[in-house]
């Protein structure tokens, strides 16, 4: 080997290494160690990450790999509570990802209870001008509009912050002389904009085909805690948020009464019973708003005895006579008291005493969420 072979490549090369060197000088030995630190925690985000359309831009943040799924949701994650409607008789066990941005049902404290009502806002306020980020162009034959973020969401803010982040590494890299970095760098963040582009997607809005005449689509939401939420909105809208596909443009307004505002709070010290947070009284709440019975017993809020639809009954028809203070914990004890005396008409079906656990509310309770990672059979600490 000649002489000259030795030394460094002349033009371009130098800006890559040659040879054994040993330069003293920054180590990128850990490197890799940022494509798992912060993996599980984007891959609950994935989805939301891939709605927009800001995702494409090239970004060494995320990885790529985070954003790679054995199997691609078919919608936004969903959060687990009972859902009854009020008048059409429909019963969910979640609701969903833009409902629940509107109403978070993990901020309800037990037995909390709040009336919600919420309109179309393009009814009421003029509608945005269409444009590369917020676009609500029709996208099927049905009418189907996609469902953007908005302007100055974080999800935006997060992918620019990233792709100038990007651009300032690599930037420094020429800087520096170092082909390397510059090479890692760029083709990794043109994999995530490929793995993106893979995983991009467009919520869709569910619409109604027929323009028949149909009940209101008041939804009456239990959460695990036994707090009530009712939702007054049109059948559209509860179409939209609640049994179908999402949309995130809404006029929400809390019109809660004034008497039911402190359902999870002591508004009595005296009266242990009407004056402290329960389970019935918040009951009670919900089924004076509502003024029907049919969803309590659908959505499993009660038992199916005897002696709690002789209360649901009673507890309806106060409604309709606009008694709001009735003592609905007074009277169902009352009717449980002559139930298990054996004092009432539905006590004495049966020779043998009545049965203490077939009284207890709820009767179906909301199941805790199931994370996805141990559905794939993932370990979580």
């Amino acid at each position: 080997m000649s002489e000259g072979a030795s030394g460094p490549p002349p033009g371009p090369l130098t800006w890559f290494p040659w040879g054994q060197q040993d330069l003293p000088g920054w180590r990128f030995d850990v490197i890799t160690l940022l494509a798992i630190i912060g993996e599980s925690s984007v891959a609950e985000h994935a989805q939301t990450l891939t709605a927009s359309s800001l995702c494409l831009l090239p970004r060494i943040i995320p990885a790529p790999q985070a954003l790679l799924r054995p199997a691609r949701p078919q919608r936004l994650p969903e959060v687990t509570a009972k859902m009854a409607g009020v008048y059409g008789g429909v019963i969910l066990d979640s609701v969903g990802f833009f409902a629940n941005i509107m109403h978070p049902l993990e901020d309800f404290k037990p037995f909390a209870f709040k009336v919600l009502e919420i309109r179309h806002a393009h009814l009421h306020a003029k509608r945005p001008v269409p444009g590369i980020l917020t676009n609500l162009t029709i996208v099927t034959s049905e009418e189907r509009y996609t469902v953007p973020a908005a302007y100055y969401s974080p999800v935006h803010f997060l992918n620019v912050f990233s792709t100038l982040l990007t651009i300032a590494i690599i930037a420094c890299a020429a800087i520096w002389r170092d082909g390397t970095a510059i090479l890692a760098v760029s083709l990794i963040s043109l994999a995530g904009s490929v793995v993106c582009y893979a995983s991009w997607w467009r919520p869709l809005l569910m619409n109604r085909r027929t323009t028949n005449k149909v009940p209101r689509g008041d939804v009456v939401i239990r959460t695990r805690e036994g707090a009530f939420l009712l939702v007054k909105c049109t059948e559209e809208v509860a179409r939209e948020l609640y049994s179908g596909t999402e949309e995130c443009r809404y006029d929400v307004r809390d019109v809660t009464p004034e008497d039911s505002k402190r359902a999870d709070d002591t508004t009595d010290p005296d009266d242990p019973r009407e004056g402290t947070p329960s389970f019935t009284r918040t009951l009670w709440y919900a089924v004076r708003e509502t003024r029907h019975g049919a969803w309590v017993e659908r959505s499993g809020a009660m038992p199916g005895t005897e002696q709690w639809k002789e209360w649901l009954t009673e507890a309806v028809d106060e409604a309709w006579k606009d008694n709001r203070q009735w003592e609905a914990v007074r009277r169902k004890n009352e009717i449980m008291k002559d139930a298990l005396d054996g004092s009432s008409p539905t006590g004495m079906r049966h020779n043998h005493p009545a049965d203490k656990a077939e009284q207890r509310a709820p009767l179906a309770e909301v199941q805790p969420p199931r994370r996805e990672t141990q559905s794939l059979g993932s370990s979580t600490f």
